[in-house]
């Protein structure tokens, strides 16, 4: 293994502290984010294509905390790509509030492709479920260090900048202890530090693999994560994603990105 966890995680994370309050600025309407593939050698995107990210706008609070609730997901386009595709949304006066709501029924132009450019600030609830997974597009062999780099591809939108309630889905992975000093509240740092080893436990044999590490999310506390990758062609596919939290608090608090 080339990289180890820790590196290939901080490696992430520091290519998106650099790059993008740079590119995804109030001016940018497409970030690509094919940059983030230098910290992984052992995927492969063909020259075609581009690694780009839309930001969707959550839905809960309708129009009254527009631009508030939001995450990002990552897709795959053709490079270039010149025609954009956004959903257009319509208005709906909710009955029970009395009040006037958008974001709740949406048209769309045309089926998805890889042709097409997601425009920025999207608001439909459909359109991360139209697109296809980013490591459909990818070459990852099946060893032990494809199947870990494949991870950071396969949940990079649990990885990428939320705000607000679609916080819920974030992971901080826990790769070393200074990761619990850094990033944990005081009383998931205290326990989460006993913690043996932080390294990933990574099973594999011909049929399907297996990785496990800890990880934190806001509303689950200190967990162990697992996951199960199967050979797909030439990538790999995800599945059996089991999450058990081990340290919780009810009184914790929210860990920032």
């Amino acid at each position: 293994m080339k990289a180890s966890f820790t590196e290939l995680y901080h490696g992430l994370l520091g290519s998106l502290r650099e790059n993008w309050t740079i590119s995804h600025g109030v001016d940018t309407t497409f970030f690509d984010c094919t940059f983030l593939l230098d910290n992984f050698d052992s995927i492969e995107l063909p020259e075609k294509y581009s690694l780009g990210v839309f930001r969707h706008e959550y839905t809960m609070y309708g129009a009254f905390k527009e631009g508030r609730e939001y995450t990002h997901y990552p897709y795959v386009h053709l490079r270039d790509s010149k025609i954009v595709f956004s959903p257009k949304y319509c208005n709906y006066h909710d009955t029970k509030y009395k009040r006037l709501m958008r974001n709740l029924y949406y048209k769309f132009n045309s089926k998805y492709s890889d042709a097409f450019l997601i425009e920025d600030n999207v608001y439909s609830d459909a359109l991360p479920i139209m697109v296809r997974p980013i490591i459909d597009y990818m070459k990852i062999p099946f060893t032990e260090c494809g199947v870990l780099q494949g991870y950071f591809m396969n949940d990079l939108e649990c990885l990428l900048p939320t705000m607000g309630h679609a916080y819920y889905k974030h992971k901080r992975l826990l790769t070393c202890r200074d990761d619990v000093i850094r990033f944990l509240p005081q009383y998931h740092a205290e326990k989460a530090i006993e913690i043996k080893s932080f390294s990933p436990i990574i099973h594999i044999n011909e049929e399907e693999a297996s990785i496990s590490f800890y990880c934190y999310r806001d509303s689950e506390g200190v967990c162990q994560y697992s996951v199960k990758a199967r050979k797909n062609g030439d990538t790999l596919r995800f599945a059996d994603e089991t999450l058990v939290p081990i340290i919780y608090d009810e009184m914790q608090t929210r860990v920032s990105f």
